[in-house]
């Protein structure tokens, strides 16, 4: 029952929207930028001190990217060409900003302030060229950063909790450089606080609100150029976030076929999206079909699924969109996860372009300028 419903599900987000007989993959990537795990050694801390970071691959793996890890997933998608001589190309979706734990303490948690990426990246042992590394993956066209947020969290309520000093747990996690932890460390469980776009007040609405516009120029300042794409942490967003995106340049939404319409409170509402549909401001909604999540998903046959949601859209005259996270190329943390996935991968890029040999590679944007096009009879 359960690959019936699966086979039909894919076929359903499959169906509507825009048509076309190009072979067409884009790989969104998301959470660059952004700390998560800090290292190895503030990872056993945290287990030492019974904070249940083992529980989550994101904490057992993820981290800020090192110039190994870029070096070897760089070299990986250079391997591989379209029929248009294009290597494969990550939508690198990044948050371009972590918390300045020195400074919030020195506030005694009154005040949120924050760092650009780029500035975190200086204080890691084997980051000193990582950002480098980045800018010369934009040059050779296998890695393109999108907007995800200016940080992957929910900074008001996080900085309550911690104001508040009832979660001894979220206090070690602080002292150690790190704020994104499983969510059974939070005392209130029920609440989001990696979202950065799901408030529970008005405070955390108008800090939500600034951060947006805040982001994006820091976006610019640092690659050097705006933004096009959004996806939102935790897939939750709403018109209000759709109206300033639209005014600060972005063309395009990224996301799942059902989005998290986040609303004040702890209630959400649902709508279904499809690649091709329109918003009020024009923008265009990309919808991923295909999923490569080794890291999340260990036992399953990442290739075959991966190669069977690929068919399916192209059977059905759709872009095939690959959701994949950071945390199943780095190796920071854990090397082997690293070694174990950029091979999967290989093997994957290498069956997709013997299989389709008319494969063209394209970014989230270009997609979105495709679509845009064809609306427009250009």
């Amino acid at each position: 029952m359960q690959k019936i419903k699966s086979y039909l599900g894919q076929r359903l987000i499959n169906f509507l929207g825009w048509k076309t007989n190009r072979k067409i993959i884009v790989i969104e990537s998301d959470d660059w930028g952004g700390i998560s795990m800090p290292s190895k050694d503030v990872y056993d801390n945290l287990l030492k001190n019974h904070i249940s970071v083992d529980k989550s691959p994101y904490s057992r793996f993820d981290s800020l990217a090192s110039t190994e890890d870029l070096e070897t997933f760089f070299e990986t998608l250079s391997k591989y060409h379209d029929k248009y001589g294009n290597p494969p190309i990550i939508t690198a979706n990044t948050n371009v900003a972590n918390p300045d734990f020195e400074k919030i303490k020195q506030s005694g948690f009154e005040k949120y302030f924050y760092e650009p990426f780029t500035k975190t990246l200086e204080r890691y042992p084997d980051h000193k060229g990582a950002f480098a590394l980045w800018k010369q993956g934009i040059k050779e066209n296998v890695f393109l950063p999108q907007f995800h947020g200016r940080e992957h969290l929910n900074p008001m309520l996080w900085l309550n909790e911690l104001k508040e000093g009832k979660n001894p747990k979220l206090h070690i996690a602080f002292d150690l450089g790190c704020f994104i932890l499983p969510k059974d460390n939070f005392i209130d469980q029920s609440k989001i606080y990696n979202t950065a776009f799901y408030p529970y007040n008005q405070d955390q609405r108008s800090a939500m609100l600034k951060s947006i516009p805040d982001g994006l120029d820091l976006f610019e300042k640092l690659l050097g150029y705006k933004a096009e794409s959004f996806i939102a942490t935790g897939y939750f967003w709403n018109h209000e976030i759709e109206k300033l995106l639209y005014e600060k340049g972005i063309t395009s939404l990224q996301g799942l076929p059902i989005q998290k319409e986040s609303i004040l409170g702890r209630k959400h509402k649902k709508k279904l999206n499809y690649t091709g549909k329109y918003n009020k401001y024009g923008q265009v909604y990309l919808v991923r079909n295909v999923f490569f999540e080794p890291s999340l998903k260990p036992r399953q046959d990442s290739i075959d699924q991966c190669l069977k949601r690929i068919k399916v859209a192209f059977d059905n005259k759709k872009p095939a969109i690959i959701s994949t996270h950071r945390l199943n190329f780095v190796g920071y943390i854990n090397r082997d996860n690293r070694i174990r996935n950029i091979t999967l991968l290989n093997k994957l890029l290498r069956i997709i372009v013997q299989k389709w040999p008319d494969i063209e590679f394209m970014s989230s944007n270009n997609l979105a300028n495709s679509i845009i096009k064809t609306r427009n009879g250009r």
